[in-house]
């Protein structure tokens, strides 16, 4: 390969020295800032306090999940709101949970900062926002995470026995 001199740029080394300095002053593209790290997927284990708001309204209540990725479940009670969590979606910093009330479906969607969540829940036409804080982790395991009795919610009586309750 070879270099030709050319005569109205000053030659091959007014050449170089125009590509240098146009790196130097990022002329030549623009510098890229490195992307920050993944955020970890929160745990969402835990009881925590929670506030629901809408319009017109406001109410403390509470949220429990419990278990693991893939099958965390839980309750959500404020007021006359109780809900079965049936699903809870991890990503990074963000969680959708999902459940269902005697109004139906009902969908969390939440920001994670340390202890604190906060975002949006939507049920059937209405929607407000949600704002709960961690208050516990402890003893939030089910009865069969922790190797114990599991109610099968039938009683081992007969119905109408002439047993004793004890």
């Amino acid at each position: 390969m070879s270099i030709v001199p050319c005569l109205a740029c000053g030659g091959p080394r007014a050449a170089w020295t125009a590509v240098v300095a146009g790196v130097a002053a990022g002329c030549l593209g623009t510098p890229r800032t490195p992307s920050p790290p993944p955020v970890a997927d929160v745990d969402p284990v835990g009881a925590y306090e929670l506030v629901l708001s809408w319009e017109g309204g406001v109410q403390d209540g509470r949220m429990e999940i419990r278990g693991g990725p893939g099958g965390w479940r839980g309750t959500i009670e404020a007021g006359s709101l109780a809900v079965r969590i049936h699903e809870v979606k991890v990503e990074g910093g963000r969680l959708t949970i999902s459940g269902r009330g005697a109004a139906g479906a009902v969908v969390f969607r939440l920001a994670a900062d340390g202890e604190l969540l906060s975002g949006e829940w939507v049920a059937g036409g209405m929607r407000g926002g949600v704002t709960a804080i961690r208050i516990g982790r402890e003893g939030l395991q089910s009865r069969a995470e922790r190797g114990g009795p599991v109610s099968t919610g039938r009683s081992v009586r007969a119905p109408h026995s002439a047993q004793e309750p004890s």
